[in-house]
């Protein structure tokens, strides 16, 4: 059982501007990273125009996942999406929501089928494997919107696959890899006009005094039975 520390999230947030930043570091799910951490996490920014979030995780809920997802998706400011160093599981269709996916140098993408645990009998545990297929169809089909068919996808989650920085943006799941990023807003502030002042303001997200907010876990609880990657996904009576 979690003790009394490991429960609580930290959120720290800092404003200036209509400028956001939102640092996810952590398992994703009530033993790290809620949805409802996050979504307090959004409202508190208030409006915004931009809003980074940053990626580091292994994984963890499908249904939190999804949770973070639409939120990101359905919120109004132009998100930019950002791997710092790991998008597994249930955090590489997080990076997803995005209209910008960006990945750092050295950074690395996994994904896989849907797993968890269940307990019952013979019934319940065919219930279970196909509820476990019912999620990894869906996950599928959110990676199959960035292109490619959902049939693709299960394939690559079938074997557990792994990519870097580069095979990700190959992959589609990425548009870019960071550095690439970097040259472009190199060469754009070398111009005048709109160009100019946009590739300011992205780059006024990283000087002190820029909105962050930073969602992460406290304690080393992890729910038994669940690695680091996996999607809980029990079922039983």
């Amino acid at each position: 059982m979690p003790s009394h520390d490991d429960a609580p999230i930290a959120v720290q947030a800092r404003k200036a501007g209509t400028a956001a930043e939102i640092d996810v570091y952590g398992d994703i799910g009530f033993w790290g990273i809620t949805a409802a951490s996050f979504k307090d996490a959004l409202r508190g920014l208030g409006d915004v125009k931009s809003l980074v979030v940053n990626v580091n995780s292994p994984g963890g809920d499908v249904f939190e996942a999804i949770a973070i997802f639409n939120l990101i998706r359905n919120h109004p400011a132009i998100v930019t999406t950002h791997n710092d160093a790991l998008a597994a599981s249930a955090a590489s269709f997080v990076m997803l929501a995005g209209d910008r996916v960006v990945s750092a140098p050295h950074s690395q993408w996994m994904i896989h089928e849907a797993w968890g645990i269940a307990v019952g009998n013979a019934g319940d545990m065919r219930k279970a494997a196909d509820f476990l297929e019912r999620q990894t169809e869906v996950i599928a089909g959110i990676y199959a919107e960035r292109g490619q068919t959902p049939e693709h996808w299960l394939e690559l989650m079938r074997e557990e696959t792994w990519f870097t920085a580069e095979e990700a943006v190959a992959a589609g799941l990425a548009d870019e890899v960071a550095g690439e990023r970097e040259h472009l807003l190199d060469a754009l502030l070398g111009q005048d006009g709109p160009a100019r002042r946009d590739v300011a303001q992205h780059r006024n997200l990283h000087r002190p005094g820029h909105v962050h907010v930073r969602v992460v876990r406290r304690g080393g609880f992890r729910r038994p039975g669940l690695g680091r990657g996996g999607v809980r996904a029990a079922v039983g009576r």
